[in-house]
């Protein structure tokens, strides 16, 4: 079903599903507001546009831990404040479990999951002025199953 909802004080547009269906109370979608300014930090870092956030979690000293998946794959841990202003770490993380799903993740464009072969397309995220933030992809995405990216274009070979 589809839904828009007001949460303290913020805008959100998208898939709804009752409390009755199920869900992960430990998902860190629940917060994505809170952990916003630290996602677009570490995105940032990552300067791939293709690039999403795929686990996000408070740490005990303050930080926030933020999981970047590239386009190719490779997966690194930022570590930044939660306010998203320093940037303690940015570093290559173990690649993903071969079993595992990519989602949920946020990203700053579309674009991120259309090479996936996610099962829903992503959901635009808004904010409460109507601007838009990035999209959230819950869908069960292939792990690895991503097409190359395409070779650069040379023009016309010499004959």
């Amino acid at each position: 079903m589809s839904a828009q909802a007001t949460l303290d004080g913020r805008t959100v547009i998208g898939c709804a599903k009752h409390q009755d269906q199920g869900g992960d109370a430990t998902d860190w979608t629940g917060s994505l507001f809170d952990f916003f300014p630290a996602m677009q930090t570490c995105l940032s870092r990552a300067q791939v546009e293709g690039a999403s956030a795929t686990s996000v979690a408070a740490q005990a000293d303050g930080t926030v831990l933020v999981v970047v998946r590239d386009v190719d794959g490779s997966r690194f841990n930022c570590k930044t404040s939660a306010a998203g202003a320093a940037l303690s770490s940015f570093e290559a993380a173990p690649a993903d479990d071969p079993a595992g799903a990519v989602a949920p993740a946020f990203a700053r464009a579309a674009s991120a999951f259309s090479r996936l072969g996610c099962d829903d397309p992503p959901t635009e995220v808004v904010s409460n002025g109507g601007e838009l933030l990035g999209y959230l992809q819950r869908g069960h995405c292939s792990n690895g199953g991503a097409a190359p990216l395409p070779a650069a274009e040379s023009g016309p070979t010499p004959n």
